[in-house]
Order: C-alpha cells, then structure tokens, then sequence
C-alpha cells in the first residue's frame, strides 16, 4: 500500500466503528498495526514483509479427484485470487476464456474534488508480483483449456472425467 497520511486516514476510517468497540487486546494490535503503518508515510508499505503467502496442506482430501474451475471476462479481482490458488493443486484445470484482469490494483478508495459532482477513484494497493513482470490486469488469466460455445459445463465433465487421475 502507498502508505500517505490519506491512504491510512481512510484505512481508520474504515475500521473506525470496529475499533471502538474492540476489546483491549485486539485495540493494542491495532494500535501496533497503525503506528507500523505511520512509520512508512511515503513509502509503499507491505505489512507482512514478504513477497509471497504460502498456503501449505499436509494431506489432499481423496475427493474430489478432479475440479474443474470455470473462469470468463466475468471472473475478476478475488475470483482470479482464489483461481491463482485453486489452480496450485494438480486436482484442479481452469477452463474456459481468460478472466476480466482486475487484480494488480486493490482497495479502491473515493476522493471528493472541489466539484461536487465529481470524484476521484483511486487504488491504494499494489500487488508485488508487478515488480517481476507478472501481471494479471493486461491480459487477465489464461485457463488451462479454452472452452467454446455455451455447454461449458458439459465440456468440462468430458474433459475431467477424460484426464488421466
């Protein structure tokens, strides 16, 4: 996040409600939170410090054996993160066209000018994988298979119950 004094004004505005009526230890890890994130005015501000976030599973359930995750131009912003992860496990293919690429921006926040009619928009967020030349916004996400027609959900189940296990 581009950590300014109006970017983390909004950020407690949003939580404002939920602060007050917090109780004493979840205050002090806010508190902590809020002053980490004063700490980086003018900077971009990444509160976990890492790159990435890695899910980790000790054991796959058995089924379902295979999934198929059907993803369009409709599938946007946390519809293509859970498909960026579901498509970590070797029991799920994307099918279908390539998503909407709405996720290299986030947490859009709405400044007022001085017309009263209009108002600025204005992403806070800016996900790290840009720096390494991935981006999802461009072109969206590309599906395992391209699908075509409109039966995509009969095609998926010939396609799944075709792949080898």
């Amino acid at each position: 996040m581009r950590m300014t004094p109006s970017n983390f004004e909004k950020w407690y505005q949003f939580i404002a409600d939920y602060y007050e009526n917090a109780d004493t230890k979840t205050k002090q890890t806010l508190d902590e939170r809020m002053r980490k994130m004063k700490a980086h005015y003018g900077e971009l501000y990444n509160e976990s410090g890492t790159q990435t976030d890695t899910l980790r599973i000790d054991k796959a359930k058995a089924n379902p054996k295979k999934v198929a995750l059907l993803i369009n131009k409709n599938t946007v912003s946390s519809g293509e993160l859970f498909t960026m992860l579901a498509r970590q496990s070797d029991k799920v293919t994307v099918m279908g066209t390539n998503s909407g690429g709405m996720m290299d921006y986030g947490n859009v926040v709405t400044y007022k000018t001085t017309y009263p009619t209009i108002r600025v928009q204005l992403p806070t967020n800016r996900q790290l994988w840009l720096n390494t030349n991935f981006s999802v916004d461009k072109e969206g996400l590309k599906p395992d298979i391209y699908l075509k027609g409109n039966n995509w959900i009969e095609q998926a189940e010939k396609l799944i119950t075709e792949k080898k296990p």
